[in-house]
């Protein structure tokens, strides 16, 4: 049995603990202004960066399903141009559909990650732009390229942002815990100091060893 947390869920459990005792009147005083004195202002930013952790995860996997989502809308927009290029110009419009894309097979082009993906497709637009009657192709489904690889483009921008801000959220609130779970043993060994183990026992959260 102890005192002291160890793993993020225990050191959770002690936050809202700490921040109910020192907010509260129902724990002796000593308990309270070791707690308030050595781990309170610790708890309130560590609830705090908890949060913004939890936001931006949510936030993350939001902006990942849109991903995927425009993921598909832009390789299906490729596969329509593909066909209706090969029902225009048969086999040499789509080889000439390829060559705008380097070379690469469709399958190819959407296989690629996302970021190449909307690169190549484009860095096509630009050529066929530069000589669209060198091309031919129907303009009705091109268009349909255009906009959903720029959609996709936009989408990979957010999701990047997304995963930047819930990679920096983690690493805050890994501090801020770390922090609050030095402050929190201080806090515990002095109570006990002053109090008795039992007495701060009926307080504070105690865990299995």
């Amino acid at each position: 049995m102890s005192l002291l947390p160890v793993s993020i869920d225990e050191n959770i459990q002690c936050i809202n603990v700490v921040i109910e005792l020192v907010e509260g009147t129902e724990a002796p005083e000593e308990l309270r202004s070791a707690l308030k004195d050595r781990a309170y202002p610790q708890a309130q930013t560590a609830k705090a960066d908890r949060a913004a952790l939890l936001t931006a995860q949510s936030n993350h996997k939001a902006a990942n399903a849109m991903l995927h989502t425009t993921d598909d809308k832009a390789d299906g927009a490729l596969s329509h141009l593909y066909a209706a290029q090969g029902i225009r110009a048969g086999v040499a419009g789509q080889n000439a559909l390829r060559g705008l894309w380097g070379g690469l097979k469709l399958t190819d082009v959407k296989g690629l990650n996302v970021g190449e993906q909307v690169r190549v497709v484009g860095e096509a637009i630009v050529r066929y732009d530069a000589n669209p009657e060198l091309y031919d192709l129907p303009v009705e489904r091109l268009e349909e390229v255009r906009t959903t690889n720029a959609a996709l483009g936009a989408a990979y921008t957010e999701e990047r942002a997304a995963k930047r801000a819930w990679t920096l959220a983690s690493a805050t609130s890994e501090a801020s815990i770390d922090a609050f779970g030095q402050g929190y043993r201080s806090a515990v060994r002095l109570a006990v100091a002053l109090l008795g183990e039992a007495a701060v026992t009926a307080h504070l959260p105690v865990f299995v060893r």
